[in-house]
């Protein structure tokens, strides 16, 4: 599967109870169109001895002789567990061997997350040139030094200008990250009505963070009761605090 969104295609599946078998490398979401609804009951195929230790235990010989879909997963499974130096070892193998653009991206989300600046930028450049739209929403952040503290804003080594390019990339794939950063350049610029549009785009794809500049631009015009539903509708999607 390409890394970009036009690449998609839905199955048709036909009547109610047909039912699709795909095998453990297929990238794949669930959706509907229209006025259809989703009913899933889902059935692993799994040996044995992994059903009953909830293991995996196929990628290991497949990821040994260099299969960058397996690598990729043994990667995701050491970085779920705590593991970064494994994590880095496996998805380092798949970027670097097989140009495996989903191991680029988290291997250049992995640098980031450690500091490594110029490891994070080649792999999320990278991965944003394949098309993925997550990396194009990362590498844009990277370059604009969104989310990063005023030390590492100074540090970025790439004009803001491109950030803008890859937001607008992944906005063009529907990427709700995407749409919401492009949204406030496109504030900073002054064109609240573009803003308002990618935000709204963003925001009826349940993006909390969309929904919640949306309310505040709405505010800020003058349309309270709209913008009162949108901080509503955002603050039940984000997560309830334990503390």
């Amino acid at each position: 599967l390409d890394a970009v969104s036009s690449s998609r295609e839905f199955v048709e599946l036909g009547v109610a109870g047909n039912f699709l078998i795909h095998d453990w490398k297929l990238l794949h979401g669930v959706d509907v169109q229209g006025n259809e609804e989703r009913f899933s009951l889902i059935a692993w195929l799994k040996p044995a001895c992994d059903v009953r230790g909830s293991g995996t235990s196929w990628y290991d010989d497949l990821a040994a002789a260099g299969d960058a879909d397996a690598q990729f997963r043994l990667g995701m499974r050491c970085e779920q567990g705590g593991n970064d130096t494994g994590a880095l070892e496996w998805l380092l193998q798949a970027a670097s061997n097989a140009q495996h653009w989903p191991s680029m991206y988290r291997l250049g989300v992995l640098l980031r997350r450690q500091g490594d600046l110029p490891g994070a930028t080649f792999w999320l450049r990278a991965a944003a040139q394949t098309g993925f739209a997550e990396a194009q929403v990362a590498f844009g952040d990277l370059l604009s030094g969104w989310g990063w503290g005023e030390v590492e804003r100074t540090q970025r080594c790439e004009p803001h200008c491109e950030a803008s390019r890859l937001y607008e990339a992944a906005a063009a794939q529907g990427s709700p990250a995407g749409q919401q950063r492009l949204a406030r350049l496109r504030l900073q610029e002054g064109d609240a009505v573009a803003a308002e549009r990618l935000l709204r785009a963003a925001a009826a794809q349940g993006s909390a963070v969309a929904q919640t500049d949306l309310a505040e631009l709405l505010m800020s015009e003058g349309f309270e009761e709209e913008a009162i539903s949108w901080f509503e509708r955002a603050d039940e999607l984000r997560p309830i605090s334990t503390k």
